[in-house]
């Protein structure tokens, strides 16, 4: 979650009084100068030490507490051999939070602690932004749905890019459900996409049907709703990849094969939702690698390095294939 709005300052100290931060005896520091090893210094419990536990307010006049694993007890004397200095385990006013201190600026990402935090301030509510909600609507007359486990046949293929993309969703702190995959049909495509848009879904994702072939009618689908922003990156592959604006809502058509689909979340989407979520994109990692050979430059390629027996920080570079998720999974260089 993120602080929506606001600069939080903390309506009170914590901890709010001089509390002991051990059990023990609290003293005034000055009175236990004398003491050092050889010649003990006895205290009179109840007069000028206090038995303290963990976290109990310091009694009036004291100003440290000396550790109960440090002290001779005889009835109601208190032996020690070390004298003890000003604020020796206690935990002052403010240590943890000062009254009316700047706790977290707008945009802040709440992390478990924080909530803590903003508690011990006083601070009982906070109005955060909502979390990106995102539905994925699988297509095609050949997928089989996952949930079923089929036994594809000729012409057939399992249903996996929903999950996939649902997966990366979620790493980006997305609310994610999957339809059912829908056949390659105008009609029940067109309603598919209303019930997303009637729900309120931030963004919907279309997977396969963003290509140009005969049953491909993410794009014309999208039209009945809205307008087409974009249809087509500078990216192979993933070029296909389709985003529109529906009633004022985000709606993607992801290409069918897997890197394909891959880039095009990876390129178009994790940037729009890193915008909704009011978050910096996750930052690339950027890897050094030789390659074993030379390749023709192609604008827009993506060349995908393999594992290599040829030494670390080399590679035989081979085009991504779009149609495998082995090409992004495998060991790389």
């Amino acid at each position: 979650m993120k602080l929506r709005a606001g600069y939080w300052r903390t309506r009170y100290s914590s901890p709010t009084f001089h509390s002991a931060a051990m059990d023990g005896y609290a003293v005034n520091a000055r009175s236990t100068f004398a003491a050092r090893e050889g010649h003990p210094l006895t205290l009179k419990a109840g007069e000028t030490c206090f038995a303290v536990n963990t976290g109990h307010p310091m009694p009036e006049g004291c100003d440290a507490v000396i550790m109960i694993e440090q002290v001779v007890l005889d009835g109601g004397s208190v032996t020690i051999e070390a004298p003890a200095f000003p604020w020796q385990h206690v935990r002052r006013i403010g240590e943890d939070i000062v009254a009316t201190e700047l706790l977290f600026p707008r945009n802040h990402q709440l992390r478990p602690w924080d909530v803590g935090a903003l508690l011990s301030g006083g601070i009982w509510d906070v109005p955060v932004w909502e979390r990106v909600t995102v539905r994925i609507i699988p297509t095609g007359d050949e997928v089989l749905d996952f949930t079923t486990h089929p036994d594809p046949g000729k012409g057939q293929v399992v249903e996996s890019n929903s999950q996939m993309l649902a997966a990366l969703a979620r790493e980006l702190g997305c609310v994610v459900e999957r339809a059912a995959p829908v056949p390659d049909n105008p009609e029940a495509l067109h309603q598919a996409l209303k019930d997303s848009l009637d729900a309120g879904r931030h963004l919907t994702i279309f997977c396969a049907g963003s290509s140009a072939g005969s049953k491909d009618f993410t794009r014309a689908t999208l039209e009945k709703e809205g307008e087409i922003l974009t249809h087509g990156i500078a990216a192979m592959p993933g070029k296909p990849s389709l985003l529109a604006n529906c009633r004022g809502r985000l709606v993607a058509g992801a290409p069918g094969y897997p890197v394909s689909a891959l880039v095009c979340f990876k390129e178009l989407l994790e940037p729009l939702i890193s915008w909704l979520s009011h978050r910096e994109p996750p930052a690339k990692t950027v890897v050094p690698v030789e390659l074993t050979r030379t390749v023709p430059s192609r604008p827009a390629t993506n060349w995908s390095p393999r594992r290599s027996d040829a030494g670390p920080g080399t590679s035989p570079p081979s085009p991504a294939r779009r149609a495998t998720f082995a090409s992004p999974s495998r060991p790389k260089a």
